[in-house]
């Protein structure tokens, strides 16, 4: 277990153990998935029911995206590249518009539907388009990086 595990100050600190003990788990028996599904969703809850500034809620509405985003993506770095990707593109605002394409949402993409989506509809929209249209969202994210777009 990662060292910052041992004693989180913070909430985001207790939210990461929690992801990184749910990732370790994803091959193990389904008690033990379904026990850091729940410590994770207790973390989330406690979360956003105390009495945090604005920003910190905001942050932490974002770093719960972060941790959908994640369990669909098996690999860190997967993770990486649509961290950067979505943060260049939308700055993971599900009501991102794009002024000058009509791109819309968090994955910034040109589908009408997305505009109804919720923001994990969103982001799973998004991984399915990246894999289909580039193999990862690493290969989503160099072609960005290329053409500016994806």
């Amino acid at each position: 277990m990662h060292s910052l595990c041992a004693t989180p100050k913070t909430t985001r600190e207790s939210l990461w153990c929690l992801t990184a003990m749910l990732r370790s788990k994803r091959n193990a028996e389904p008690v033990g998935i379904a026990q850091a599904v729940c410590l994770v969703l207790v973390a989330l809850l406690l979360s956003i029911l105390t009495d945090a500034p604005a920003y910190a809620k905001v942050s932490t509405e974002r770093y719960e995206l972060h941790l959908y985003a994640h369990s669909h993506l098996l690999l860190d770095s997967e993770m990486q590249c649509i961290d950067k990707l979505y943060d260049r593109e939308s700055h993971w605002n599900p009501k991102a518009i794009n002024p000058h394409s009509g791109a819309y949402g968090i994955p910034q993409g040109m589908s009408t539907w997305l505009r109804t989506a919720t923001a994990r509809q969103q982001i799973l929209w998004g991984i399915k388009y990246a894999m289909n249209r580039y193999g990862s969202m690493c290969g989503a994210y160099r072609h960005w990086q290329r053409n500016g777009w994806h």
